[in-house]
């Protein structure tokens, strides 16, 4: 079985947001981390698999969603 992280691959779907990046939603202001990638088994839409920095649940959301807006990268020196 494959990780998250090889799901879908960069050439494919290239994703704008790295594992490892810290984002702050826009209207919530939560923090959260990215952890990898996955496909979203019904539409087939590439998605994030991200954390909450606050309450430390994982989500998933599809890539259109994540890269519209919603989130900001965090700069270092808001962490």
């Amino acid at each position: 079985m494959s990780q998250a992280t090889n799901y879908p691959s960069s050439k494919s779907h290239p994703f704008r947001f790295a594992v490892g990046t810290r984002l702050r939603h826009v209207k919530s202001g939560g923090h959260y981390i990215i952890l990898g990638f996955a496909t979203i088994e019904a539409t087939l839409t590439p998605a994030y698999v991200y954390r909450s920095l606050q309450t430390n649940d994982d989500w998933v959301r599809p890539q259109g969603e994540m890269e519209d807006g919603r989130f900001v990268v965090l700069e270092s020196s808001s962490l």
